[in-house]
């Protein structure tokens, strides 16, 4: 009668651990979705350079230069730009699912068109979405890749810093224009609900089309289409 009393209450305890036991890994299982918020750093070909323009008012510009000599633009470099990244992914199985992605970034600076100077300000805007695969392991680490398309909407405006510019006093070159975003990352999981992203690396160009953009004084600049070779980089917060 005694060995059956311990025996009973023996059981009786095993349950709660067992029962816990089984909860913990339960709750340990990769969540059906995901929800990602954190800033962005761009390094984008957003500049207009002198090689990019075609025309001036009808008139041809050749090597960067116009009809009468003068340098278009001395832009040259790559911009740097911050932001913030925002994604939420939904997954059919344990690693495989889909990801909606939404950026934006931006900068201020100054630039030269034509020997005047205008402050320009340079925005993109990121809408894309596509396939989402994590290597799920039994870490707190987990990588994963995405392959995302979709449009950007590069917000570029200008405005003269002098009262008498050649352009105008403003001129605008926004588009909205196919994009990619093709990269990956790895997040550190915190807690069961939430993980920190490491960082997340995309390549995303962005396929601007030729264009022809009227400035406020009604001179005509036909600008050159060219695929943006951009790179973004995010870190924050999973939630899951």
């Amino acid at each position: 009668m005694r060995k059956t009393i311990l025996l009973a209450l023996l059981l009786a305890l095993s349950a709660p651990l067992a029962l816990a036991q089984q909860t913990q890994t339960e709750s340990s299982e990769p969540k059906k979705a995901e929800y990602f918020i954190g800033l962005s750093y761009e390094n984008a070909d957003s500049r207009i350079k002198a090689n990019d323009v075609v025309s001036i008012n009808g008139i041809p510009v050749t090597g960067g230069l116009t009809a009468t000599g003068t340098l278009v633009t001395p832009n040259s470099k790559r911009t740097d730009s911050l932001g913030w990244n925002s994604s939420m992914s939904f997954f059919f199985t344990k690693r495989f699912g889909l990801t909606g992605d939404v950026s934006g970034t931006w900068r201020r600076e100054n630039q030269t068109y034509l020997g005047d100077p205008y402050r320009a300000q340079l925005e993109i805007y990121n809408f894309l979405a596509g396939p989402h695969y994590r290597f799920v392991n039994t870490t707190r680490w987990t990588p994963f890749m995405r392959a995302m398309a979709g449009v950007a909407y590069s917000r570029n405006r200008f405005g003269a810093r002098t009262a008498t510019p050649v352009l105008g006093q403003t001129f605008d070159d926004s588009s909205v224009d196919f994009a990619l975003g093709i990269g990956g990352g790895v997040d550190y999981r915190i807690s069961d609900r939430v993980s920190y992203r490491i960082l997340q690396g995309d390549y995303n160009p962005i396929f601007r089309r030729d264009r022809t953009r009227t400035t406020s004084n009604g001179s005509t600049i036909e600008i050159d289409g060219k695929t943006e070779q951009n790179l973004r980089f995010s870190t924050g917060i999973v939630l899951h």
